[in-house]
C-alpha cells in the first residue's frame, strides 16, 4: 500500500486536475488495484469538497459513478476473491457518494438540488444491491437504508422514506433482544438511536404525532449519553447526533 507522504501527494496533484482527467491518471499509474483504491478512498471526500464549492457536484458524481461502474465491470471478469475485493471497493464509494449528497448536515458553501438528492437516493439504492451480494452484516445495511430514506425524505417520498427508516431501525436492533424504538434505553449503540430518530422526523412530517414522541425520545437518550456517557467517544457522537437530528427536523418541521 502507498505510504502516506506519496499517498498525499498523489492526491494534491488529483485535486488539481480537471474532472474528466482524473480517472485516467489514476488508472494510468503502475499501482495495484487495492492502491488505486486507496487512492479513490482517500481522495473522494476533498473531491466532493472542490467540486460542492465550486458549484459543480454533478462532475463529482459522475467521477465517482464511473469508478464505480469499472469496478462492477472489471468484477464479472475477476475471479471469486478478486470480484469481492472490486465489489467492496464500489460499495464504500457509492455509499461515501450517498451520505456526501445526503442534507443532513450543514455543509457551509455547498449548495445541493433536487439532482445531487436523486444521484444519492440511486447510489444508495445500488449499496444495498450490492450488500445484498456481498452478505454483508446488519450494520452495513442499516446505514445504507438510512441514506436510501435521506433522499427519498428530501424528495418528498415521506411513505418511502419512513419505509427506508424502519428497514434501517431494525437492521440497526438486529443483533439485540428489543423489537421496537420503545425498548430504547441510554446503553443503546450510536446507530440504534439515530435511525429512531430520523423514522420519529418522517412520520412527523406526513402529520404523525407519534412520530413527534419518537423524535424526542431519541434526542432525550442522546442527552443522557452526553451527560452521562461512559467516555468522551459515546459523549461526541450523542452530542452530534443531536446536532443531526435537529437540523434535519429544522429542515422539514415547521412549528
Amino acid at each position: 500500500m502507498l505510504k502516506k507522504p506519496e499517498l498525499d501527494e498523489i492526491c494534491h496533484r488529483i485535486l488539481l486536475l480537471p474532472a474528466e482527467e482524473v480517472i485516467p491518471f489514476v488508472e494510468g499509474r503502475d499501482l495495484a488495484e487495492e492502491e488505486k483504491f486507496q487512492l479513490y478512498s482517500s481522495v473522494q471526500h476533498r473531491l466532493y469538497r472542490k467540486h460542492g464549492e465550486a458549484g459543480t457536484l454533478a462532475a463529482y458524481a459522475a467521477i465517482i459513478l464511473d469508478i464505480a461502474n469499472q469496478y462492477e465491470k472489471k468484477a464479472r471478469e475477476a475471479d471469486e476473491a478478486g470480484a469481492r475485493l472490486l465489489l467492496q471497493s464500489a460499495n464504500v464509494l457509492l455509499y461515501n457518494l450517498s451520505a456526501d449528497m445526503a442534507e443532513c448536515w450543514r455543509d457551509e458553501g455547498i449548495a445541493k438540488d433536487r439532482r445531487c438528492f436523486e444521484t444519492g437516493l440511486a447510489a444508495a439504492s445500488t449499496c444495498i444491491d450490492l450488500r445484498k451480494r456481498l452478505n454483508k452484516d446488519t450494520g452495513s445495511f442499516s446505514i445504507a437504508y438510512w441514506a436510501k430514506g435521506m433522499h427519498q425524505l428530501s424528495l418528498g417520498a415521506c411513505p418511502s422514506a419512513i419505509e427506508s427508516f424502519t428497514r434501517a431501525f431494525q437492521f440497526s436492533i438486529a443483533p439485540l433482544a428489543i423489537h421496537d424504538a420503545d425498548d430504547l434505553t441510554k446503553e443503546n449503540a450510536f446507530n440504534d438511536i439515530l435511525c429512531a430518530g430520523y423514522l420519529g422526523i418522517a412520520k412527523w412530517v406526513l402529520g404523525d404525532l407519534s412520530g413527534k414522541s419518537r423524535f424526542e425520545q431519541a434526542i432525550a437518550l442522546f442527552s443522557e449519553q452526553v451527560e452521562h456517557g461512559e467516555d468522551a467517544e459515546q459523549r461526541s457522537d450523542a452530542a452530534f447526533g443531536i446536532k443531526q437530528l435537529d437540523y434535519v427536523r429544522g429542515l422539514f418541521i415547521k412549528e
